[in-house]
């Protein structure tokens, strides 16, 4: 984050377009990080089956476990901010943001390749300081533990919208592609540390509880 902002503050105003290839090469790899980031809010164990199936029988030690799993989450009311039910499916809320917000920032990285809005300078910077203060709030949005779920999915779908505006703007302020690239790099990072916290949270609330299914292991929580 620091270099985003010394990139705002350091890199001269530049005088020329950026080359269309360029624009691709950035759109491309955002667009395709948004795919595999849809690919697994939908089915968010598809690349590690074997280790999510170790982990729940290392967790299930007090005994076999009654908990199901709906919308991604352990069927228990103390993850019920983290579902909702849309007509007969269960969601997970997060999950739910993720994928909008995917389909959302597609759109608009598809636009702003075949518009060139071609805004000011300070509109770009202005744009950077909105997609980091995003990202910042999705951040500070793990530390509270009760919220609707509608919430849940309005705040991840605005994190992927902000890692558009940041790596459309870096792109725009610098004038290479390849920093552009760099961004999608940084924001894929950004969203494993959010997953990160989240799963953090998810065993200290479940360590927490008294009941014994423990499908969350207990163990990391202190971490």
């Amino acid at each position: 984050m620091a270099f985003l902002i010394l990139t705002m503050l350091l890199v001269p105003a530049r005088t020329i377009m950026i080359p269309l290839d360029n624009k691709l090469m950035v759109s491309a790899s955002f667009i395709a990080s948004c795919c595999v980031g849809m690919s697994l809010a939908v089915y968010p164990g598809w690349f590690r089956k074997r280790l999510t199936a170790h982990n729940i029988a290392r967790n299930r030690k007090n005994g076999p476990s009654t908990r199901a799993f709906s919308g991604h989450h352990p069927d228990c009311e103390r993850f019920q901010a983290h579902r909702l039910t849309i007509g007969a499916k269960t969601w997970c809320a997060g999950c739910l943001g993720l994928l909008l917000g995917s389909l959302v920032s597609i759109f608009f990285m598809m636009l702003y390749v075949i518009s060139s809005p071609g805004f000011s300078r300070n509109m770009y910077e202005l744009l950077l300081l909105l997609g980091l203060i995003l990202v910042v709030v999705v951040f500070l949005e793990t530390v509270l533990q009760n919220r609707h779920p509608i919430a849940h999915v309005a705040l991840n779908a605005i994190l992927i919208l902000g890692f558009f505006f940041v790596t459309m703007s870096v792109t725009e302020l610098t004038g290479k592609g390849l920093f552009g690239v760099f961004t999608v790099v940084l924001c894929a990072l950004w969203l494993n540390t959010r997953v990160t916290l989240s799963t953090w949270r998810h065993q200290r609330t479940c360590s927490s509880c008294t009941a014994s299914c423990k499908m969350y292991e207990a163990s990391s929580a202190s971490r």
